[in-house]
């Protein structure tokens, strides 16, 4: 457990090369402030990259392909985000990495109340990661059931699968499953422990233009 505050900066631009696909640039900064730290804990001892705070600062290649019908609530189509990402002290980063990420979601619809969403996420970083940049499993959207950053690695493969059903005009449930592992390297990432997660949830549609849900 630590204390911490940062200003954040999240820039991409992306111009479409044709339907659904789009080319660009990615720049992030953030500049962490770690106020206080637990006693006796991982960040005091001094040996985990970051346990100081510093400056994030790295620019990188975005694509992107995007067919879904909907924003908020897709019911049919594909999302995919390629990433090739350098942070770099001459960029004024505190620290020298980079990683390449390749995130995938595709929807299938099976009647006018069921759909199935599957994500498949890989990531792999080298150099000099702090730990805030390290990749994470849990959190609301990656694998939920695991408090965020939980467990957190150099490399990352992650699978999970959600099954949705619409109950009336409203009202929905969902019930999902996920199964992935972090790691040092990519070449010895499958012969890490894997973590599971399974749940349940209920959803309520506060705009049906939108397709917009609170979610329980």
């Amino acid at each position: 457990n630590y204390q911490v505050t940062f200003p954040r900066l999240r820039f991409n631009f992306l111009r479409q090369l044709r339907a659904h696909q789009y080319l660009g640039l990615r720049y992030w900064w953030d500049n962490y402030n770690i106020s206080a730290v637990q006693p006796d804990g991982l960040l005091e001892k001094g040996n985990i990259t970051g346990n100081e705070g510093g400056v994030i600062s790295g620019a990188g290649l975005l694509y992107n392909f995007d067919s879904r019908d909907n924003i908020f609530y897709p019911t049919k189509g594909f999302w995919v985000e390629a990433e090739l990402f350098f942070n770099q002290k001459i960029l004024g980063s505190t620290f020298d990495f980079s990683r390449w990420t390749l995130d995938a979601v595709s929807y299938t619809q099976f009647s006018t109340r069921d759909v199935l969403a599957v994500n498949v996420w890989l990531t792999a970083a080298q150099g000099d990661v702090p730990f805030q940049q390290l990749a994470f499993i849990g959190g609301p959207k990656k694998m939920r059931g695991y408090f965020e950053g939980r467990l957190r690695d150099k490399s990352l493969w992650m699978a999970q699968v959600e099954y949705r059903r619409l109950l009336g005009k409203r009202w929905g449930a969902v019930a999902f499953a996920g199964i992935g592992a972090v790691g040092p390297k990519p070449s010895d990432l499958f012969a890490q422990k894997t973590h599971a997660v399974i749940g349940t949830g209920l959803r309520f549609r506060i705009s049906k233009k939108e397709r917009v849900h609170l979610r329980l």
